[in-house]
């Protein structure tokens, strides 16, 4: 019965401390990606985070942030969209 008790401590202790090193470095991971294709219209801007453990796109809209698969054809499209309103932007 101790073994079972001490294998839920330490299943408590790494799901805390895995938590926290995601929390530290500033960024968090997509666990899921979006099913279906978003609306291009709702989307206010997208970001890519820079580790290379987080792959997926996430998209900004008014309601919040949604995980995309980069490699799918739309999501590349939306990207390169997105920056190139925002290259063709004029500067102050």
């Amino acid at each position: 019965m101790l073994s079972v008790k001490m294998a839920f401590i330490v299943k408590v202790f790494l799901a805390v401390c895995v938590q926290q090193i995601d929390a530290s470095l500033g960024f968090r991971c997509c666990r899921k990606y979006m099913k279906g294709k978003l609306p291009f219209a709702i989307i206010k801007g997208y970001s890519v985070p820079a580790v290379t453990e987080c792959v997926p796109s996430n998209f900004h809209t008014r309601k919040g942030n949604t995980c995309a698969n980069p490699y799918l054809p739309w999501v590349m499209e939306y990207v390169e969209r997105i920056s190139g309103q925002m290259e063709s932007r004029p500067t102050h």
